[in-house]
């Protein structure tokens, strides 16, 4: 199982391939430990995902890549109720997009 853009990609015995949200994977299989994301952009895409499924407490630890001009900003208000950030590191890529590198453990009371 793959998961892109908080979406998984699923390919059954029979060769059908279904989209499986990373809320369902967790509701399935429960907690993850460690989250890496590199989704180009797809990033919003779970965090909002498991936000409006109240499962981001239940990831303990993510890092990854964001994307955007207002990624930090965007990321903080994702997160800043459940996880602190630990590193911040913005970069700019050849094309001068705006992204940066991020870890986040989840707040011990959340």
């Amino acid at each position: 199982l793959g998961v892109f853009g908080g979406v998984g990609l699923e390919i059954t015995p029979g060769g059908e391939v279904r989209g499986v949200k990373l809320s369902d994977l967790i509701k399935s299989f429960g907690p993850i430990d460690l989250l890496k994301s590199d989704c180009e952009g797809g990033e919003w895409s779970w965090l909002l995902d498991l936000q409006e499924a109240g499962l981001l407490r239940q990831v303990n630890v993510m890092v990854g890549e964001v994307h955007g001009k207002d990624w930090h900003d965007r990321l903080h208000l994702h997160l800043k109720t459940t996880h602190d950030l630990i590193t911040c590191k913005p970069v700019s890529d050849e094309c001068g997009e705006t992204q940066g590198y991020f870890t986040a453990v989840r707040k011990e009371a959340a």
